[in-house]
């Protein structure tokens, strides 16, 4: 059995609101406004990321485990509506062929024992309670929040040929990076397309990406950077998935609102249509000052070597498809309503002139009328 020391990171981020009001949220709990800055990994010194207030978690965790040296707990709250909560565990001589167990260690917390999902649950939680007067609220965000979780597993050791070190536990690593049980027997087609893309900047370190996990061999330690392109991938995933999911909420309501206008031609149905129209033009403009900003975080301009774990991040979760998506719901909710207006617009005029022409056939009537008397 291989032992290996590293880290096992756990990521998650939750879409809380439109946006986070950090000064008034600093005066409530304790933290520290930051702004992370990327400087390592040929990236220019002008790439940063948002401004975020980093949480200080003062409650003392602890793990009964031999080969768990100590665990930490991070939570940062960015402005753009998102609270994320990273969970790292430092492994020292720690069997390779169990990191999938990691997860479920029991962990010795103020609440008890809690497994680590369970322990961001409830670290974000009571963070929330305090904060939530300060969150401002979005029609598009679900109740509960949506969310999305990412785990790293890290290799510090000096490997001498991490390709060939990947190659001698394919099986099992290629099971813990698609969160398969490892006692599966996994058919080489599989394994190949699970770690067919690996990235390297060093001669000693090795990227290996999945949906939900990644490893990272780096005997320098020097993969920070990484996980920040990791949790900016799975925010814009986040962002994309929620709207998303809120728009096929529109589409189903769009529905009903076409039986209305073509069946049933309810008479405040109008104002309806003008309200969504008005309303549906605000959503479009708040959606792209959102995809602004996630675009101006993302752009690493050049071939650097972080530029090339957004684009395979963007190519695993469908990032640009998503956004075609979006758009073209987008587009077809306003072409419907813009439809269903122009209708109920005709529908005016011509009983505007209905009763243009009843007037002027009443008016000669009681000409007619006059004339006869």
């Amino acid at each position: 059995m291989s032992y290996v020391n590293g880290e096992a990171i756990l990521i998650q981020i939750f879409d809380v609101g439109r946006s986070i009001r950090l000064d008034a949220v600093q005066k409530k709990v304790s933290g520290v406004k930051s702004r992370k800055v990327i400087k390592s990994k040929d990236t220019p010194d002008y790439f940063e990321f948002p401004e975020t207030l980093d949480i200080e978690i003062t409650e003392n965790f602890s793990v009964d485990a031999q080969s768990i040296e100590n665990l930490s707990l991070e939570m940062s709250l960015y402005k753009d509506g998102v609270v994320s909560v990273i969970v790292r565990i430092l492994l020292r001589d720690y069997p390779i062929e169990k990191l999938h167990l990691v997860r479920k260690m029991q962990i010795e917390t103020n609440d008890g024992l809690l497994e680590v999902d369970d322990l961001i649950q409830a670290q974000y939680e009571k963070v929330y309670s305090q904060i939530k007067d300060d969150i401002i609220e979005s029609e598009y965000i679900s109740n509960p929040f949506e969310s999305e979780n990412y785990t790293i597993f890290t290799v510090i050791d000096e490997i001498e040929n991490p390709f060939e070190f990947v190659r001698t536990n394919d099986q099992y690593i290629a099971s813990l990076l698609m969160g398969e049980n490892p006692e599966m027997v996994l058919h080489e087609s599989q394994i190949q397309k699970t770690l067919k893309n690996p990235l390297s900047f060093q001669k000693n370190d090795l990227f290996i990406f999945d949906l939900d996990r990644c490893l990272i061999i780096d005997p320098n330690q020097d993969y920070e950077d990484a996980l920040q392109i990791i949790e900016l991938a799975n925010y814009q995933l986040l962002e994309l998935r929620t709207f998303d999911r809120y728009l096929d909420s529109l589409l189903d309501k769009a529905e009903d609102d076409i039986k209305e206008l073509f069946f049933k031609r309810r008479r405040l149905l109008g104002r309806r249509i003008k309200k969504k129209f008005g309303y549906l033009f605000r959503l479009r403009y708040d959606v792209m000052f959102i995809w602004e900003n996630l675009e101006n975080v993302s752009k690493i301009i050049g071939d650097y070597f972080l530029s090339q774990i957004y684009n395979h991040l963007s190519e695993l979760y469908a990032l640009d498809d998503w956004s075609d998506i979006i758009r073209q719901r987008l587009k077809v909710l306003d072409d419907f309503y813009s439809a269903a207006k122009y209708d109920i617009n005709e529908r005016i005029l011509i009983i505007l002139e209905v009763m243009i022409v009843i007037l002027f056939i009443i008016d000669i009537i009681l000409v007619i009328f006059e004339f006869l008397r």
